[in-house]
């Protein structure tokens, strides 16, 4: 089963395209704090906003919430200039200094889902 270190902006994407509980499935998805906090809801093509509950799948142990140490994101902030920092968002950055993180100590377990490899998942 593939890890999967998601942003907000792909768990609300995966909501909107109605293929989140098939990723929940077939892949093992995780997610900071930061980031399930942000992915609350999503806008439908009617233009509704739909409620998005991560709550089972975090009770049941499908979907692993993580909370991102001080230092790891202290850490990511510092490589890069402020320009590019602030346009994150908290979740974003958050998610992106795991996977670095992870790279760095030569772990092949995760991967970051990107718009992209949504498009290719339900073509």
């Amino acid at each position: 089963m593939r890890l999967l270190l998601l942003d907000a902006g792909i768990v609300i994407e995966l909501f909107r395209r109605g293929i989140w509980k098939k990723m929940v499935q077939e892949c093992d998805i995780h997610l900071t704090e930061t980031v399930v906090g942000e992915s609350d809801h999503y806008e439908g093509s009617e233009g509704r906003k739909h409620l998005i509950d991560l709550g089972p799948e975090m009770a049941d142990g499908t979907v692993t919430v993580f909370e991102v140490e001080k230092g790891l994101l202290k850490s990511f902030i510092g490589r890069f200039t402020p320009l590019y920092i602030e346009s994150l968002d908290d979740g974003e950055a958050e998610t992106l200094a795991c996977l670095v993180d992870d790279r760095e100590r030569e772990s092949s377990a995760s991967a970051l889902l990107t718009r992209s490899c949504i498009r290719s998942l339900v073509r």
